[in-house]
Order: C-alpha cells, then sequence, then structure tokens
C-alpha cells in the first residue's frame, strides 16, 4: 500500500511527449500512476510537439534551474509559402506567397541563423503579460507586444530541402522558439515559413534514446540524482566533513580529497551524492544540500 504522503524518491525521468498533449495533463497522469511524494517538469514543451521531455522527483524538483538552462536540440519539419497565426501547423494562415526560393538561397538563408540575435517570441506563447499567458490575452482581443529575447543558435543541420519543405535540426539556447526561428528564415527568404512538425531530441544530457511513453513508465526508470548530474564536475570531499556539509558548512579547500574548485559542481563522498554548489570568487556556495 502506498503512504499517503506518496513514494518518496529523487531522480528524473525523461518522458516522450507525443504530439497533441499538454505537458500538466501527463504530470498528473504520472502522479496517479507512481504515487510520488514530489514531482514536476522542468522546462515546458509546445501542445503541438513531441520528444523529450524530463520529470523531476523528489530533490530533482530543486534542480530546475541548472537542468533547464542547458542547451536543447530540435528536428523541424518546415513548410514555405505560408505564415500562421501562431507560426505553427495549429494556428489560422494569414499569409500566402508564390515566392519560390532556389535550394542555395534557402540554405544560404538557414545557416545564416546560426548565431546569437534578439528573437521576438510568438504572440501565442506561454510568456507572462501581468501574470497573464500571452496566448490567453490574444485569445481574448487584447493587443499583445513582447520583448524580443537574446538566443543563440549554435547549430543548424539541413537534412533535407525538398522546396516547399525542409527539415532542420537545431542545436540552441533556453528560450529559443523554434517557431520564431522558422518565421524568421521565411521573412528572411520572403516567402514566409511556419513549423509543420517539431520534435525535441535532446534536453542538456537527457536524450530522446532515454524518453519512454507516458503509459509505459516504471519507478524504475526514473534515473538517480547522481548519474542524472554526472554532466557536472565532481568535488569529492573526505568522509570527515560528511556532518559539516549536512550543517550546511561552505566547503574549504582543505576538505577535498579531488576535483576542481571553480564552477558550478556536484560533491560526492564516499560514491554518493551529497550537495550541489558554486566556487564564486574562491568561496563556495551552496545550490541544494540532500539530507
Amino acid at each position: 500500500m502506498v503512504n499517503k504522503r506518496g513514494i518518496n524518491i529523487h531522480g528524473f525521468l525523461i518522458i516522450d511527449k507525443p504530439s497533441g498533449e499538454r505537458c500538466a495533463p501527463i504530470m498528473n497522469a504520472l502522479r496517479k500512476r507512481l504515487h510520488p511524494r514530489k514531482l514536476g517538469y522542468v522546462g515546458t514543451l509546445d501542445e503541438f510537439a513531441s520528444g523529450v521531455l524530463p520529470f523531476a522527483f523528489g530533490h530533482a524538483t530543486r534542480l530546475n534551474s541548472i537542468m533547464h538552462d542547458r542547451p536543447k536540440t530540435y528536428r523541424a519539419h518546415i513548410e514555405f509559402g505560408k505564415e500562421t497565426t501562431t507560426y505553427d501547423r495549429m494556428g489560422d494562415i494569414i499569409a500566402e506567397s508564390a515566392e519560390v526560393p532556389d535550394t542555395r538561397a534557402i540554405t544560404k538563408v538557414i545557416r545564416s541563423f546560426i548565431k546569437t540575435y534578439e528573437q521576438y517570441p510568438p504572440m501565442y506563447s506561454s510568456k507572462k503579460i501581468n501574470g497573464r499567458r500571452a496566448s490567453d490575452l490574444v485569445r481574448a482581443g487584447e493587443k499583445v507586444e513582447l520583448p524580443p529575447k537574446r538566443v543563440t543558435i549554435h547549430s543548424i543541420e539541413i537534412e533535407k530541402i525538398e522546396f516547399p519543405e525542409c527539415i532542420i535540426t537545431i542545436e540552441c539556447s533556453i528560450g529559443t522558439y523554434i517557431r520564431s526561428l522558422a518565421f524568421d528564415i521565411g521573412r528572411a527568404l520572403g516567402c514566409g515559413a511556419y513549423v509543420k512538425e517539431l520534435r525535441r531530441l535532446s534536453a542538456g544530457s537527457f536524450s530522446i534514446e532515454q524518453a519512454i511513453a507516458p503509459g509505459h513508465a516504471l519507478l524504475e526508470d526514473i534515473l538517480p540524482l547522481d548519474e542524472a548530474l554526472s554532466f557536472l564536475p565532481t568535488v569529492i570531499v573526505h568522509e570527515n566533513y560528511k556532518k559539516n556539509i549536512m550543517n550546511g558548512m561552505a566547503i574549504e579547500k582543505s576538505w577535498i580529497e579531488s576535483g576542481i574548485s571553480e564552477g558550478i559542481c556536484r560533491v560526492m563522498i564516499l560514491n554518493k551524492l551529497f550537495a550541489i554548489g558554486e566556487w564564486v570568487n574562491d568561496r563556495w556556495h551552496y545550490k541544494q544540500v540532500f539530507n
């Protein structure tokens, strides 16, 4: 019988979100299926999109900023010649063009977006304005103006161009809207464009190969914290200082058996994860201590 407070388990579960499903109902279904004490999802994913959606259990729910801020990879199926209200196939078509750019022009414009630039989010988005979603305001007939956000497109791999469609794989920074990228590419080509299909292939160190269908998820599929955070540099502290760390005392360099002393690190004692923290100006600051 499950404890009324739920199962106390810590780690990350990587779900392959189906297209057409929202994140919150998937989380509610996981809560009913797995009975965790604490559960949340890392970032979000558009309803029409599919792919990697990490869920955090227990102590992992306190690490959202660390996990969410990492680069993401998407495969986008783009259609040229049309623009929609939402910049994807879910919206109404608001513009069409007979312009037919050639493959060389399409390739050149797509590659020109491998850069850092000021990107305007779609009006139909989850961005908040005075506590309300921009998309809700637009549907209510209100005028919406969203400020641009500085984003970085690290790489774009062009898989196929067969006008009026193309398929590209994008690695980008947090906050990037692939819908806006497609819109910007279409505008630069003079023919318009929207995202027909979108699949997230990775979010930080979590990949689509690890992802599980929501209805098949089991407790044993949850990645332990130390494994999920293995991308972080490691500081190994002598076991004599275990209580000091549990009491939140700042790590001193004399306690360290091995590891680096700069940036964000995971703290291990006897092969067990005890904390996450950061060296700032040669001083230690905890982000999380796992009691």
